[in-house]
């Protein structure tokens, strides 16, 4: 990680929202194959990092990436939220016509964004990433494969199969994911329920590059349950007409390198 590079004025042609939580092996592995990649796909690029409340020594190394290169914005939660209000922290901050979403354990790789992008070059507002191989153990595979069966049936909406996070969406996306009622909200469902045109790109998973992974058997069914009550059908006219968008969801410690700061 070597030169200062100066600061952005326009709107950044990508962006790259990354939630980030207890990844210090990873993280300046992370910066440098995604840097790269960015700076050869588009002329202007920002990737923002939202550390949910790590113990370890994530923030420490964000700060040090942050002060290298203006491109790098960062939030610091004070406290851990979840992945999907991380994610849409990161919205909620990010500037680029178009976004990527991905983790940072580089289990997605960063050199097949280009296969997205080229995919989303061709005029749909969602390219998500559809998994060729999982390499996860048995109970994370049938867990996954439940979910997007019971997500289907109470939502009737139906998510791309072994997909994720990993995806490119518009600046059209993001502004209307900001207008929903329910800003707690499950992130990947809701893309989906938008009814944007979207299209898939099959890539390889890779083994997580360091480090592990924060999710064991109960963390996973507690994404699965969340992501189900907060699905969009499970949003009653109700509900929508009595729940805050001007309430935090999420409560920011600190952050790095967004216009008017030094």
């Amino acid at each position: 990680m070597n030169g200062i590079h100066e600061r952005q004025i326009e709107r950044p042609e990508l962006s790259a929202v990354i939630p980030v939580f207890n990844e210090q092996a990873n993280l300046e592995s992370l910066y440098e194959r995604l840097s790269g990649v960015l700076s050869s796909l588009a002329a202007s690029y920002e990737i923002v990092l939202v550390d949910d409340g790590s113990a370890d020594s994530s923030w420490t190394i964000i700060e040090r990436i942050c002060q290298m290169d203006v491109r790098v914005k960062a939030v610091k939660f004070a406290r851990n939220f979840g992945q999907h209000v991380a994610i849409t922290a990161g919205l909620d901050h990010c500037e680029g016509s178009a976004v990527i979403l991905m983790d940072a354990d580089m289990q997605d790789p960063p050199e097949t964004l280009g296969e997205l992008y080229r995919k989303f070059k061709e005029g749909y507002d969602v390219v998500c990433a559809v998994r060729e191989n999982r390499a996860d153990p048995i109970y994370r595979r049938v867990l996954a494969r439940a979910f997007y069966v019971v997500f289907k049936l109470v939502s009737r909406i139906d998510i791309p199969a072994n997909s994720g996070v990993f995806r490119i969406i518009s600046r059209k996306v993001v502004e209307r994911l900001g207008q929903c009622p329910q800003r707690h909200k499950f992130i990947t469902g809701w893309i989906s329920a938008l009814g944007f045109s979207q299209a898939v790109v099959k890539v390889r998973r890779d083994a997580r590059q360091a480090g592990k992974t924060q999710y064991n058997f109960t963390r996973l069914m507690r994404l699965a349950f969340g992501g189900l009550s907060s699905c969009p059908s499970a949003v009653t006219g109700s509900k929508a007409g009595t729940e805050s968008r001007e309430g935090p969801v999420y409560c920011i410690e600190k952050t790095m390198n967004f216009r008017g700061q030094c």
